[in-house]
């Protein structure tokens, strides 16, 4: 892929550390972005920072270990952003 401007990227782990930043790159390179972490303060927190970029962003608080989680995860990215052009996987089982 190119370009990101104006694609749709869902990134897990996206609470801190690398998932974090790939979030912040991928908003800043003018992607859409769909987050995913298990704890909602730094999500908010990433969520702050992608939303001053002035790209469109949701959170969703999901574990990637509960199956269930993960394919509504899909739905709601889904029904909020209509596509999704890349995934990172970033989150870690724990």
């Amino acid at each position: 892929m190119r370009s990101f401007e104006n694609k749709v990227a869902v990134v897990t782990g996206a609470g801190s550390g690398i998932g974090r930043a790939l979030a912040q790159e991928l908003a800043r390179r003018g992607a859409d972005l769909a987050l995913a972490d298990m704890r909602e303060a730094g999500l908010a927190g990433t969520a702050a920072n992608v939303a001053a970029t002035g790209r469109r962003v949701t959170t969703h608080v999901v574990d990637v270990a509960d199956a269930a989680r993960m394919e509504a995860l899909a739905e709601a990215v889904m029904a909020a952003h209509g596509r999704v052009e890349l995934l990172v996987n970033n989150a870690a089982f724990q």
